[in-house]
């Protein structure tokens, strides 16, 4: 059994900025793969990511990456941690192969930079400031990954990608983390968590509300419709067959799941009931369990379990 700290702690993690911002008594232990950090805006991402890398410090708490504190141990932390954080702007007058090369200078054992701008698809000679979108967000990867760490974390990185892009950039994060770097990918897109994460982690309103691995996700079908709202689900469960479960997603979109999978005749149960209570059920999909759907369930369930003023 391996002796090495987790590659990320966080224990008891307090930086408050009020009463529901900020994050609050966070604790977490990574030791491997992408774990995807998700939330509503205000959740407290962008700040648990700047604790965890040691730009700002928690009121409360401790941090280590890869056993070292990220602000007494800089020097040491700054050589195996990479990140890209939202406000962070590469030099808009410099040229992504000099950038590079210069970042790679300030570290033991660094990636070449001419293959990692390939890698990227990001011109090595273009000024930045006429980069797009799309090429500064994958230089702000690459930048994250330069130094060879074994901790990255990156806030949004998909943000502005096109559907190409995207996938690229997953092929190459989940070659990082095969090669055991441990990251943590703070997203709004349920496309990211689910070709990324083999982990979720969930605030709001700066608390952790749900860490969920992929492994103890089952697989059953589900049915997802659209009908009106607030419809008496308990009374749609005595239509379908026993242990099944029904369930709110939003408003207007519910969930459906039952012991025996979904077939044609669940279908027609369920358009059936929803008729029967003046509503259609639309938007019928039928699908397996996700670490997306979970992570969207917990979000849903939250506001019922965070205290508010």
């Amino acid at each position: 059994m391996s002796n090495e700290p987790p590659a990320i702690l966080a224990e008891g993690l307090t930086l408050a900025y009020g009463p529901q911002r900020g994050i609050f008594d966070f604790s977490i232990s990574l030791t491997q793969g992408i774990t995807a950090l998700a939330g509503n805006n205000g959740a407290g991402k962008t700040t648990l990511l700047e604790c965890l890398s040691g730009l700002r410090s928690p009121q409360t708490g401790d941090v280590r990456i890869c056993g070292r504190d990220p602000q007494k141990d800089r020097s040491h932390v700054t050589q195996i941690l990479g990140a890209s954080l939202q406000d962070v702007t590469p030099y808009p007058t410099a040229k992504p192969g000099e950038l590079l090369k210069f970042l790679a200078s300030l570290y033991s054992h660094p990636l070449a930079p001419d293959s990692l701008l390939e890698q990227f698809s990001v011109p090595a000679t273009t000024v930045i400031k006429t980069l797009s979108a799309g090429q500064v967000q994958r230089l702000k990867c690459a930048m994250a990954l330069i130094g060879n760490p074994r901790v990255v974390l990156l806030d949004e990185p998909t943000a502005g990608l096109d559907p190409g892009a995207r996938s690229d950039l997953y092929s190459i994060l989940r070659n990082s983390a095969a090669d055991g770097v441990v990251m943590i990918v703070a997203t709004h897109l349920t496309e990211d968590i689910d070709a990324l994460a083999d982990r979720a982690i969930v605030l709001a309103q700066g608390h952790l509300v749900a860490d969920i691995q992929k492994s103890d996700i089952g697989t059953a079908e589900q049915l997802v419709f659209r009908a009106r709202r607030d419809l008496p689900l308990e009374q749609l469960l005595n239509a379908l067959p026993t242990e099944s479960m029904a369930r709110s997603l939003s408003n207007d979109r519910y969930l459906v799941r039952t012991g025996e999978g979904i077939d044609s005749s669940i279908i027609a149960t369920v358009a059936s009931w929803c008729a029967q209570h003046g509503t259609e059920a639309t938007e019928i999909s039928i699908g397996r369990n996700t670490l997306s759907y979970e992570v969207l369930r917990n979000l849903n369930m939250s506001d019922q379990s965070i205290p508010h003023d």
